[in-house]
């Protein structure tokens, strides 16, 4: 529509689409780049969630005296004989405090050890479960054995009641290989 020498034009239209977020408006990023902004965050977190999962598992497998699996038995004097149990344990062994959590072959939790370690001797106390047996305090000494042919490792720990006739005595036992 001309009017003389004018040109009448429409008021401005709104734009079609609103700027989501404040950085849109101030720096003038399109809906576009927002898509591939979020896929290079979501990659990158990704990245960064795959490395840390990465490191917590090595540090798991790495610390060689955390929460591995060991053979263990208890010997426990009676009148005339030695009552004798074994199976699984769980030791943890980290900053100096020393933990073994001893089950049968039935998978029945039979006692808890829990002390620490200093220059290779572990002072531990030691709760049997299920027993009206008392809360003993025992020291075992740790020591490695190396079977070059077999590239293996044999730790062991006796434990016995200090300064007493032994009542009970604890063993375990743990193979690794040799790297």
């Amino acid at each position: 529509m001309k009017e003389g020498d004018r040109t009448l034009h429409s008021p401005p239209q709104a734009p079609s689409r609103i700027p989501s977020t404040l950085t849109q408006v101030r720096v003038g990023i399109g809906p576009g780049d927002e898509r591939r902004r979020t896929t290079w965050r979501s990659s990158v977190l990704a990245k960064i969630l795959a490395v840390l999962l990465g490191i917590a598992a090595w540090s798991t497998s790495a610390s060689a005296a955390g929460a591995e699996q060991w053979g263990w038995f208890l010997a426990s004097s009676q009148i005339d004989k030695w009552f004798v149990l074994q199976g699984k344990a769980t030791v943890t062994v980290a900053g100096g405090r020393f933990t073994a959590e001893l089950y049968n072959d039935a998978g029945l939790h039979i006692a808890t050890l829990e002390g620490h370690e200093r220059k290779g001797v572990i002072e531990v106390r030691v709760e049997r479960h299920g027993t009206d047996d008392i809360i003993r305090s025992m020291r075992g000494e740790r020591r490695t054995m190396e079977f070059r042919a077999e590239r293996a490792r044999r730790e062991s720990i006796l434990f016995s009641e200090p300064g007493r006739i032994p009542a009970v005595v604890i063993g375990l036992t743990h193979d690794t290989a040799i790297r």
